[in-house]
């Protein structure tokens, strides 16, 4: 496991600690007369929960320093993707550290953040290796690429897709990034621009036109973010002197 993983995984690790004592703690506080009062906490008590999230966020802050830190041994974080509209430092290293620039094509990348809708031979469990593991074994039976089937281990990595798909997408809306504008509007407008008069390919496709604005939005983000999945694996591999090869579906399905 890299530093930057490591550091990665245990921010997050400390964000959820945090989360739950931020929780417990607006449970708790009497200080907000409107708020309804689940619990009775003693000052003592009150006090140890803020030392604590003081605590936590001390860790939070000392973790993401080392992270933005180790980030800056990376090229293609300083010649590429530190100027990339959307990314910030926390998701860059979300990025680096989850991404395997090895792989031959950035098709494993797709599938690897579920974002892969064609079927796969799915993996099933083959019982525990001798420290209790469990041992997967491939089954001659497809599933799904991006979505979770029972019986069937996660074909994808469910963490780092909640991260892609709910923040950096998000990210790149808001901020405008060049991704949004050349991919995600492309394909589909919010009501409200559609009021205006403003479309994307699929607000006007007859087989799309009668899927909800909320599909609609979320096929636009799907295609947003492969692309940027492409371009970034492209630039990675350039910077690394590493060969470039072709998409899968360009390579052999004949697709552009």
């Amino acid at each position: 496991m890299s530093k930057l993983k490591l550091f990665v995984q245990s921010y997050y690790d400390v964000q959820r600690a945090r989360i739950a004592f931020d929780q417990r703690y607006a449970a708790a506080s009497p200080k907000d007369p409107e708020q309804k009062v689940r619990m009775v906490i003693d000052a003592e008590t009150l006090t140890f929960i803020e030392g604590r999230q003081a605590s936590l966020q001390e860790d939070l802050d000392a973790t993401l320093k080392e992270i933005k830190n180790e980030l800056k041994k990376y090229p293609v974080w300083l010649e590429w993707l530190k100027d990339v509209k959307g990314v910030g430092e926390l998701m860059g290293a979300v990025l680096i550290s989850s991404l395997d620039i090895e792989k031959p094509n950035v098709s494993k990348w797709w599938q690897y953040c579920g974002l892969n809708p064609g079927e796969i031979f799915g993996w099933v469990s083959d019982g525990k290796d001798e420290e209790g593991n469990p041992k997967w074994k491939i089954s001659d039976k497809k599933i799904r690429g991006d979505k979770k089937t029972p019986g069937f281990r996660c074909p994808y990595n469910a963490w780092l897709k909640t991260k892609l798909m709910g923040v950096l997408t998000t990210s790149f809306i808001k901020s405008q990034s060049s991704y949004a504008l050349r991919f995600y509007y492309s394909l589909h407008m919010g009501k409200e621009k559609q009021k205006q008069g403003l479309t994307g390919r699929l607000d006007n496709e007859e087989g799309w036109k009668k899927e909800s604005d909320k599909h609609r939005h979320f096929a636009a983000m799907r295609y947003m973010l492969k692309m940027f999945l492409l371009e970034f694996f492209i630039k990675w591999r350039e910077i690394e002197g590493l060969p470039v090869p072709p998409p899968y579906q360009e390579a052999y399905l004949n697709h552009r």
